[in-house]
């Protein structure tokens, strides 16, 4: 479902991404608590305030398990050990283990490893696609 891999800054990086939206959205349902009074009271402020952060949360769900399955394939583990964030003493060292121990060298059963910059484009899954020559790289005719 999540394919590829992922090293220790794609993963921190992505991490960090995802903590920006739920920074705003505390920012906004603060400001609107506390510029709005009485309005934050009515049930459409609060079901609006309710049904973004649920949508928000879902995504920061799915997004948050691929970095982590990703990061899994880079030490060459199943996804599945995913499911120990589950437990709250085992989350902790989980991700102590997924910040700080190194991916496998080279390439393993899912894929080559992320390096430099290229770890951004991973992130949003904007893999590399075929580019063609330039037209000033392209020859002009003998025949015309």
């Amino acid at each position: 479902m999540f394919p590829g891999r992922i090293g220790r800054l794609g993963y921190f990086i992505g991490s960090i991404y995802l903590y920006i939206p739920v920074i705003f959205l505390i920012i906004g349902y603060a400001a609107v608590n506390y510029f709005a009074g009485e309005v934050s009271n009515i049930p459409a402020v609060q079901w609006t305030l309710f049904s973004i952060g649920a949508l928000w949360s879902v995504a920061y769900f799915l997004i948050g398990l691929d970095l982590i399955t990703r990061r899994l394939h880079d030490m060459n583990q199943s996804g599945w050990w995913a499911i120990f964030l589950l437990l709250p003493p085992a989350n902790m060292v989980l991700g102590i283990v997924l910040l700080f121990v190194p991916g496998t060298n080279g390439p393993n059963r899912y894929g080559m490893p992320v390096k430099g910059l290229a770890v951004v484009k991973v992130l949003f899954h904007k893999y590399p696609q075929t580019t063609t020559a330039p037209l000033s790289a392209v020859q002009p005719s003998q025949n015309l």
